[in-house]
């Protein structure tokens, strides 16, 4: 019983400082090239994100 409320009460704790430092976190991660990558090519596959995407670029013929 006590170990349950201790993983309980651990998790939680997790995820407020997840939560807390989500952006430091996230900056951590995207810093490294190869991940930056992986997840720019990861949202390129959701339609919605890249029609928003493309949509901001004009395209213009020479």
């Amino acid at each position: 019983m006590i170990s349950r409320i201790l993983s309980l009460l651990s998790m939680i704790t997790s995820g407020v400082v997840i939560y807390k430092y989500r952006y430091r976190i996230l900056n951590a991660v995207l810093g490294q090239r190869t991940l930056r990558k992986a997840a720019i090519a990861l949202s390129m596959q959701i339609p919605f994100v890249r029609q928003k995407l493309l949509s901001n670029f004009v395209f213009t013929q020479r």
